[in-house]
């Protein structure tokens, strides 16, 4: 099957990534929606050589997140469907929207990018974009200082306590991580809704809640095939699940 090929904007020296059709033995290693295991599901798609091939922790985290959201296209299709609870009259509500919309609306300008790949803010400071080994060194860092640790990783030259607010908003002009907030209205009581989209956690959730059906499929299949199950968690998600439908169907 075709692998999928991402374009990065951000990541120093790397014009794009291919990724490997997702099997099971992927889908079954996502525990939680960390970035450590983010990390560890694009390590397991990114193609190519293992000695050669890019560590996905040094992806910026913009790109990272583009990367998630393509992975999630390929998957799931570009609609997110996902169902709210309202906080005054309790019904629930469905908030639908296109990814590839949002990914349209939050477009990146690699042009800004100095040629070591780092940007300036008007104080004179220079900067970098964040990527997955600054995130997991903040997992031993106070949630309070979190933030400072973090600008403080990616400041080149600058003073963290002043240019801090200047950096954040030029990362955020510049290159948007896909953590926002999207407002919603309850359709029964007209309640406006601030819902935060991660499509970090939301692909990583889906595919957790998801794991029944993959034991399922895999237990179908080993029983009909007499496949190990070594054999069929390698089998790309699309293929595995038109084997599955297939015995199901036979069985009906």
């Amino acid at each position: 099957m075709a692998e999928l090929f991402v374009p990065l904007q951000i990541t120093p020296g790397i014009n794009g990534v291919y990724l490997k059709p997702i099997c099971g033995k992927d889908e079954l290693a996502v525990e939680d929606t960390s970035t450590r295991t983010a990390l560890a599901l694009l390590n397991g798609l990114i193609a190519g050589d293992k000695d050669h091939k890019l560590n996905a922790a040094k992806i910026s985290t913009p790109d990272r997140d583009r990367i998630l959201a393509y992975l999630y296209i390929s998957i799931y299709g570009p609609k997110v469907e996902s169902t709210i609870i309202c906080d005054k009259c309790k019904e629930p509500f469905d908030l639908d929207f296109f990814l590839t919309d949002l990914l349209g609306h939050y477009q990146q300008y690699p042009e800004l990018q100095q040629e070591d790949s780092t940007y300036r803010i008007e104080s004179g400071g220079v900067f970098r974009f964040p990527n997955g080994e600054d995130e997991l060194l903040l997992t031993d860092v106070p949630q309070s200082v979190a933030e400072n640790f973090l600008i403080s990783r990616c400041l080149i030259k600058g003073d963290p306590e002043k240019d801090s607010a200047e950096v954040q908003t030029r990362m955020a002009a510049i290159a948007p991580i896909l953590n926002i907030e999207m407002q919603a209205t309850c359709p029964e009581c007209g309640h406006e809704h601030l819902v935060q989209f991660d499509i970090q956690s939301f692909l990583l959730t889906k595919l957790k809640q998801q794991r029944p059906q993959l034991i399922q499929e895999i237990h179908s299949i080993a029983m009909n095939y007499h496949w190990s199950q070594k054999s069929i968690l390698a089998l790309p998600r699309n293929l595995r699940k038109q084997y599955a439908a297939l015995i199901e169907s036979a069985m009906t």
